[in-house]
């Protein structure tokens, strides 16, 4: 039996189209979520840039100094040259800042702890921990 027969018998079979399909939605959901089978995948220099600016769900910042201002009535939070400012999510540390700022906008300069989140493409900052930069 000759090559074509065959692929038009294996065609024909109903398993052929249900592997088919759920080898495609596992490649469609690898891609979403920016996950590999075989690795990390080659990606272009733009590609790659815009994953340099997030940083990942759930990381650990830690008596990082930072230097923090007003925008509107929320707290962005700059955690050094390179980074994308950081908006803070709304607790009693990023009020704390928030309103030592407004109060003084020389008092910009503070050591945080906190945790990375994400969402719609940016990332946030949950303070857990705020502490005044000793003046000198």
């Amino acid at each position: 039996m000759n090559i074509a027969k065959r692929f038009r018998r294996i065609v024909r079979q109903p398993a052929f189209w249900i592997g088919l399909s759920l080898g495609a939605m596992a490649v469609v959901s690898n891609l979403a979520t920016g996950q590999a089978q075989d690795g990390p995948a080659e990606t272009s220099k733009d590609t790659a840039a815009v994953s340099l600016k997030l940083m990942r769900e759930g990381t650990r910042i830690v008596n990082i100094k930072a230097t923090c201002r007003s925008s509107v009535d929320r707290l962005v939070v700059d955690l050094g040259e390179g980074s994308q400012p950081l908006t803070a999510l709304e607790n009693l540390a990023s009020q704390r800042i928030l309103k030592s700022v407004l109060d003084d906008a020389a008092d910009a300069v503070w050591i945080i702890n906190g945790q990375i989140t994400e969402f719609n493409d940016r990332n946030y900052i949950l303070l857990d921990r705020v502490v005044r930069e000793a003046k000198r």
